[in-house]
């Protein structure tokens, strides 16, 4: 029987709703729970003080303070919830220096995944504009135990997006680091924290400009439109005066990926259907 004592509700955690995916995943970069008390415990930075106090509101907890060093704090107590959202989210004690257990992300559905990511990046990422230019980078740095949990999550978000997986790599100082530039892993988030109306912290996805597109975006959609002008046998100079392009861009494109192959595949496929 839940412990009438408890002054918050972390059973809304246990939910398979998108708010509460997105708070795990905040949690598990940002927080931490004492396994011996089953205190779970969140400090911020005075600067986010309003997204703590959305937390707490969430959970129905009172117990927010200011804590030392221009910071603000939750603590909430649950002997009942806690050891639930242990099991089922695969928290470990020290977690900062010892991997959680994300095997139960392969059987969740794709927007709770979504939204336990962007919280995730939330709490340990970051979201800054490159040098010199309009478009971001998200970048998680984390304890190096944590390696093949970021590849996951790095599968995981590229694989549905047909993008090969950013790799995941050691630094110099020994943490694991994952990074983002690419605009459709970028603007694909930026939209999620819109469409599954994600509480989340807005001085970091302000900065994404979902109407930019990156050269890398810019030079896919060139190459969907060749691929489809070709089909319809048209020639490659009405192809760049379409598009708007030289005739020596288009051939380098064509060539480059091999288009007028993949076309003539494709096409012997489908009479071969037809027969």
């Amino acid at each position: 029987m839940k412990d009438s004592r408890v002054r918050g509700n972390l059973e809304k955690l246990l939910k398979n709703t998108y708010r509460a995916y997105y708070w795990i995943g905040f949690l598990m970069a940002d927080g931490s729970i004492n396994y011996k008390t089953y205190r779970l415990k969140i400090g911020l930075s005075m600067r986010d003080k309003i997204h703590l106090l959305r937390f707490a509101d969430y959970i129905n907890c009172p117990n927010v303070r200011k804590g030392n060093n221009n910071s603000i704090e939750l603590s909430i107590q649950d002997k009942y919830n806690i050891p639930k959202i242990i099991k089922k989210f695969g928290f470990v004690s020290r977690k900062s220096f010892n991997a959680c257990n994300l095997f139960w992300l392969d059987n969740v559905d794709k927007n709770f995944f979504i939204s336990f990511l962007i919280g995730f990046i939330d709490g340990d990422g970051c979201i800054n504009y490159q040098t010199n230019r309009k478009d971001c980078a998200i970048r998680i740095k984390i304890h190096s135990s944590w390696f093949n949990n970021l590849q996951l999550l790095s599968n995981k978000i590229c694989k549905p997006l047909n993008l090969m997986p950013n790799k995941v790599h050691i630094n110099n100082k020994g943490y694991s680091l994952l990074g983002f530039n690419n605009s459709i892993i970028l603007n694909f988030l930026r939209r999620k924290t819109k469409e599954l109306r994600l509480p989340v912290l807005n001085r970091k996805w302000d900065k994404i400009d979902i109407s930019f597109k990156s050269r890398i975006v810019r030079s896919i959609e060139r190459k969907e439109k060749i691929k489809d002008l070709l089909k319809q046998d048209i020639n490659q100079t009405s192809i760049a005066k379409l598009l708007g392009m030289s005739k020596s861009g288009v051939s380098l494109l064509i060539k480059r990926n091999n288009l007028k192959k993949k076309v003539k595949e494709r096409c012997l496929g489908v009479r071969g259907e037809l027969l």
